[in-house]
């Protein structure tokens, strides 16, 4: 049966459409321009296609055009509306403006005014006890996104004087609000980041909202209560807030998260019940579908206005309107219109990673998923079902492959297995989850063993995550970022031309004209061959050299984790005990980075202080951590904080640094010479911000000195000047990435051979400045930069001090 017309014309109409969303979103002021000319450039090939009626070609060429133009025109004039939004004056920062409230106008001064916003989504509860939620802020000009955060202490207060508490927060509910607006980047969802100081609620959501929230936090409470039911509530309605770091790290190596963020798959689940149980009444085909119709409505009001949800229940809803129609359903129609739908809705999805890898994956298990599917049946002799599923997984794997390389390096390959024998489990969990939240109000008991049944596929799912994450394999090396995305597409795509060389069938003039099996075969070989081979050499050949050209002899690493900091130091006579200063912000970085250079186990780590960019690494190496030293807290701040919450979720023993305070990494080894010193903050020194507490350490290994400086800044070099005058070393970690608030007698005093520069590439911060670079120079230090060279070690050869970069 040929496709319905129309099937390709609405999904190349949806790719350009999001092209230009992704495009325009980043540039001010060009979506009126492009709405203009789309409208013009439409009726001009509306006119042509009139004129030329009886010509085929041209005819086409004008109608497909005028369909890609239309709604290239309605997204782009959304986006036009949304900017024109976005900056109304009241809330982009005049200091007096007239606002709409929810039932009010109120004038005042900005820093005053108590807003209002409805909230689009449940809060979310970071580590620290703190929260954030979507919201819109009405103005005169309509509804602003925002992203509302709150402190620990605000929501403490509002869920003791509030009506409904914060943990069952529902989108629709209304909250007044004073705190600072930062402007967020053009391509954000969120047009302002707002750090909440004041917070009430303006208006309790509506009845049906309540019941809402009190069905999600019921599974909650119910799968808290039970053992081995962490993941039930993200089976049923995305909820993962009892998802430890540990699991959630294995789950994400295995690849196995889409199974608690609820997706396509839970609302096939759902629509496929409602309509198997109407189908035993007898009812007819249009309302078994009214009725799968209704379920997956019922579904998403209880998960929530998440844009995955959205993506996946706006697909559903598509393919059930085109059967109920009585035609068959299209499924790339169905996904063009989707695309379509949600652009129109919100085109700042254009750029979110989650819309991407959606509509890769969907694609690609429409593309692939049969094929594979027969051939798994045919040749691997397997049943449909195991074939069904692991040709859903490969495909969904190899199209969303090159994508996932753009958010971290690495290659899942532990991902198929476990996605394989999770699959039974995922859909039992969902739907006796379900069961069980919907009966827990009316009949708490069966609610609760209920739950204790959908824990079974729940333990199942945690024992598979956690047990393939720990073997040998399960993530192969691969370059991150757009290169070893365009390697694993041509791999890829080599890989796939040889199969389909290989199964086609020479005809006609082929016969005659060339020797066909052939030529079909050399191509066959010679694709595959590519594909396979550089596939072996990146992911294999690559890490193994690597890990050959890598010195093991070091005593110094600077970690090359992008803007922020980690150092590894050691004393070569005693290898096995290290000290690991900060973590950088990114784990996979710095986990990377320990890795390639053999540090199995960490026996010091120090947390020069709380800055994201020195801490925000260290839940990748507490595992292996065996003690820590953390900084001072800021004067005045009765928070815990977040790294001494997670150290003490692991157990580890740690103690605040300052100054006096010294070590050394406690090697049985007589000729190890590792010792440390920390030589400020003072315990007197008042500290008024986390880089004020940064921990200045002095490290001396086999008679080299290497000076900590942290994230210090020129007072405090100058109150190191003063108090230790004397103070020389070999090399320095140059303070706060090369910024310019810096002192240039100290660095002379300390006379350092090398500097150690860690900063990102083209970091938005423009370190390290053109003043740290000089000060560098006139002390006469070399700068090693992380930027540029990458990751950097230093190892001993007598007493000479070897560099090693890694680029």
């Amino acid at each position: 049966m040929n496709k319905p017309p129309g099937t390709w014309r609405l999904l190349f109409a949806a790719l350009v459409s999001w092209a230009a969303a992704a495009f325009l979103i980043t540039r001010p002021g060009w979506a009126m321009p492009v709405t203009v000319a789309s409208l013009a450039i439409g009726g001009l090939m509306l006119s042509a296609s009139i004129v030329f009626r009886k010509a085929q070609l041209p005819r086409r060429v004008a109608r497909f055009s005028v369909v890609t133009l239309a709604f290239l025109a309605v997204v782009s004039g959304q986006i036009a509306h949304q900017e024109w939004v976005r900056e109304a004056p009241e809330v982009s920062g005049g200091e007096q403006a007239t606002i709409r409230t929810h039932h009010r106008e109120a004038t005042s001064s900005r820093d005053k005014l108590m807003w209002e916003a409805k909230l689009a989504g449940f809060v979310e509860r970071t580590e620290t006890g703190d929260g954030w939620v979507q919201a819109g802020v009405f103005s005169n000009r309509g509804t602003v996104p925002v992203l509302l955060w709150f402190s620990q202490d605000t929501l403490e207060q509002l869920d003791g004087a509030a009506e409904v508490p914060s943990s069952r927060w529902v989108p629709g509910m209304v909250v007044r609000f004073n705190g600072s607006f930062r402007p967020s980047e053009p391509q954000r969802s969120a047009a302002y980041m707002v750090s909440v100081q004041e917070l009430t609620v303006a208006e309790s959501p509506a009845a049906w909202h309540r019941v809402i929230a009190s069905l999600r936090l019921t599974i909650i409470e119910h799968a808290s209560a039970v053992d081995g039911a962490d993941l039930v509530p993200g089976f049923t309605v995305g909820d993962t807030s009892l998802v430890t770091e540990e699991l959630d790290a294995a789950m994400k190596t295995t690849s196995l998260t889409h199974l608690i963020a609820v997706s396509g798959a839970n609302c096939a689940l759902i629509v496929a019940a409602a309509m198997i149980v109407v189908s035993y009444l007898g009812v007819g085909r249009r309302l078994r579908i009214g009725f799968g119709a209704a379920a997956l409505f019922g579904f998403t009001l209880v998960v929530g206005p998440d844009p995955s949800i959205q993506r996946a229940a706006l697909m559903a809803a598509v393919t059930l309107l085109s059967q109920f129609g009585g035609r068959r359903g299209v499924g790339f129609a169905s996904l063009g219109c989707a695309m379509i739908v949600l652009l129109i809705g919100d085109p700042w999805q254009a750029r979110h990673p989650g819309f991407t890898l959606s509509v890769a994956a969907t694609a690609g298990i429409m593309f692939w998923a049969p094929g594979i599917t027969r051939w798994l049946s045919r040749w691997a002799r397997l049943p449909m079902p195991l074939a069904l599923t692991l040709a859903v997984t490969i495909a969904a794997q190899v199209a969303c492959g090159p994508l996932l390389l753009l958010l971290q390096p690495g290659l899942a390959l532990g991902g198929i297995l476990a996605n394989v024998l999770a699959a039974p489990a995922a859909p039992l969990g969902t739907g006796i989850g379900l069961l069980a939240m919907l009966a827990a109000p009316v009949a708490p008991l069966l609610g609760h063993w209920l739950t204790v049944v959908a824990a079974v596929p729940s333990s199942w799912v945690v024992w598979l995550a956690l047990t393939i994450a720990e073997m040998p394999l399960t993530r192969l090396y691969w370059p991150g970022g757009a290169v070893g995305a365009v390697l694993l597409t041509l791999c890829q795509g080599s890989i796939i031309a040889s199969l389909w060389l290989r199964s086609m069938r020479p005809v006609g003039r082929w016969r005659t004209r060339i020797d066909a099996p052939v030529l079909l075969r050399r191509l066959w070989w010679a694709l595959g061959a590519a594909g396979v081979g550089t596939f072996v050499a990146v992911s294999i050949t690559s890490p193994v050299m690597t890990r050959v050209t890598t010195p093991g002899d070091w005593f110094v690493v600077m970690c090359d984790v992008g803007q922020g900091d980690a150092f590894l130091v050691r004393d070569p006579a005693d290898p096995d005990r290290v000290m690991l200063t900060d973590t950088g912000v990114d784990e996979t970085a710095v986990s990377a980075c320990l890795d390639r250079f053999g540090v199995t186990e960490v026996t010091l780590l120090v947390l020069s202080h709380d800055d994201a960019d020195h801490v925000g690494g260290m839940g990748a190496v507490l595992d292996r951590t065996r003690a820590a030293l953390i900084s001072r807290p800021v004067t005045g701040d009765s928070a815990e904080r977040a790294p001494e919450q997670q150290l003490q979720r692991h157990s580890i023993p740690y103690r605040i640094g300052v100054e006096g305070m010294q070590g050394t990494l406690g090697s049985d080894n007589p000729d190890a010479t590792l010792s440390w010193r920390i030589l400020a903050p003072t315990t007197e020194q008042p500290i008024t911000s986390a880089n004020g507490a940064s921990i200045v350490m002095r490290i001396d290994v086999q008679g080299v000195c290497l000076f900590m400086l942290a994230d210090t800044g020129e007072a405090d070099h100058a109150m190191l000047r003063s108090r230790y005058p004397d103070e020389r070393c070999d090399i320095v970690k140059v303070a706060h990435h090369g910024s310019k608030d810096a002192d240039a007698e100290f660095l002379e005093q300390l006379g350092a051979e090398y500097g150690l520069v860690s900063s990102g590439v083209e970091n938005r911060y423009g370190h390290p400045s053109d003043k740290a670079l000089d000060d560098l120079a006139r002390a006469k230090t070399i700068p090693l930069r992380s930027d540029t060279h990458g990751s950097i070690a230093l190892s001993l050869q007598g007493d000479r001090v070897v560099v090693w970069s890694e680029r």
